[in-house]
């Protein structure tokens, strides 16, 4: 694969200098710089500048002669940088190159904690590559295969929030966009539009430079309306699956009944066979690891890609009971994580957790045992405050040890008697699996969730 660098350079010289010294370190290809000064002396001067005139045109604007120009053309994928990223990886380049293919549209490293508002943008995972539903726009790699469709487009608004619109543009002609997570920057946060004096210009511009931009293209407009409904619903249901095909539909039906407004996130886990021919008339996200990564794995990537305030999981062979989730959606004034019975499938009886037989809760009560079940509700901000799930362990308790882990953080648990799931249970699966080493794999959940 062919690829080259772009720098948008805009009156911050020293922090252009900072990102092309960064890719000067990194494995050799071209890099360009976009200027845009205002003025020459705020100009940026060295390597392969490519000069845009004084008159202010935008992130958007560069980006709109970036998708025209033949130049870039002759490469497989053009990197755009805004100029205040930093502390950019040595092996930065030599990674991206590793994942790039013909079906990849848009893919960037992951960003350090203040580095992006969007929470997969975050490290989620230890290593690999992982799908997500869009990038922030600061520093990412665009397939070039695309230009002749986003030139349809052009001008893009003068201010940007490029990210969501061109995922959904790529996404919409069958690309996948994707993070790594083997590669972590810096960004500063609208740092270059601070230190060049317009960010106050900037945000109060903003608004109505995408209202007019989605006025002139209809079709841009509702896609980018659907994301953002899809992310302002009431609880996001996360599924995981890994070879449950068979199963998958109902369980996405069970979640479209649920009795609320739900996004429904699922995530597979590299089955034998994608089940997204089976599912993609539903509505769903879908995402898909490029490899097994496990249980623990799957649910935070689909977190991550959700910025919903209550989250449940629910497996890919179980079904939400009518009525359920709306009985522990009615309690959740009660509590950070409100939890019910369970109703095996093939026996009809019912599963109480540990929990509901509490007189008084005390934390450390986790160590005996796991108290609750899977598929509870909870806040956003447990999974947040712990990590998420733990990832060290391909096949685990991975619910005990998490309830165990937000415990100690001190959120509270309520319990509702009411049967919210059913459960399939089947033997040979995974808890079978983990029982022929329990003590073992006990006193691993144990020992972390002491050190938490």
């Amino acid at each position: 694969m062919k690829i080259c660098s772009i720098i948008c350079s805009f009156d911050s010289p020293k922090l252009t200098d900072r990102v092309y010294e960064g890719l000067l370190k990194n494995e050799k290809h071209d890099i360009f710089i976009l200027e845009n000064s205002t003025t020459k002396d705020k100009m940026y001067k060295k390597g392969n500048v490519i000069d845009l005139g004084r008159d202010n045109v935008g992130f958007g604007g560069m980006h709109d002669y970036i998708w025209s120009n033949p130049l870039f053309r002759e490469y497989d994928f053009v990197g755009i940088y805004n100029n205040d990223v930093f502390d950019i990886p040595k092996n930065y380049i030599t990674i991206i190159k590793k994942y790039l293919s013909d079906e990849i549209g848009i893919i960037s490293s992951v960003f350090n904690k203040n580095g992006t508002s969007w929470p997969h943008m975050r490290r989620v995972h230890k290593d690999g590559v992982r799908d997500v539903g869009h990038v922030e726009d600061m520093a990412a790699f665009f397939n070039t295969k695309m230009f002749d469709k986003l030139c349809e487009y052009i001008p893009f608004h003068k201010y940007g929030v490029l990210d969501i619109s061109l995922a959904v543009l790529y996404k919409r002609e069958g690309y996948r966009t994707v993070v790594i997570d083997d590669i972590i920057m810096g960004h500063m946060l609208s740092g270059a539009r601070k230190e060049a004096g317009v960010y106050e210009e900037y945000i109060g511009s903003l608004g109505g430079a995408m209202t007019k931009w989605h006025a002139e293209h209809d079709d841009l407009r509702d896609l980018y309306d659907d994301y953002l409904r899809s992310i302002s619903k009431d609880v996001a249901i996360i599924i995981p699956n890994y070879n449950h095909n068979e199963y998958l539909r109902d369980a996405i039906i069970s979640a479209m009944n649920c009795g609320l407004n739900a996004e429904i996130i699922v995530i597979d886990d590299c089955s034998d066979e994608s089940p997204y021919d089976l599912i993609k008339d539903l509505p769903i996200r879908f995402f898909r690891h490029d490899r097994n990564r496990g249980l623990a794995q799957s649910r935070n990537t689909a977190i991550a890609n959700s910025n919903i305030k209550w989250i449940l999981p629910l497996d890919a062979d179980d079904t939400l009971r009518e009525g359920g989730l709306r009985v522990l959606w009615n309690e959740k004034h009660n509590g950070d994580i409100i939890h019910g019975n369970l109703l095996w499938k093939n026996s009809n009886n019912v599963l109480k957790p540990g929990l509901s037989l509490q007189e008084e809760y005390d934390p450390d009560i986790f160590l005996s045992n796991n108290q609750l079940l899977g598929s509870s509700l909870y806040k956003r901000e447990c999974w947040e405050a712990v990590n998420g799930y733990w990832e060290d362990h391909h096949e685990f308790y991975e619910d005990w040890d998490f309830w165990g882990r937000v415990a100690k953080k001190g959120y509270k648990f309520h319990y509702v008697d009411y049967n919210v799931y059913n459960y399939a249970g089947e033997p040979g699966g995974m808890c079978d699996r983990l029982g022929k080493n329990r003590e073992h794999n006990a006193d691993l959940i144990r020992d972390h969730i002491r050190q938490s």
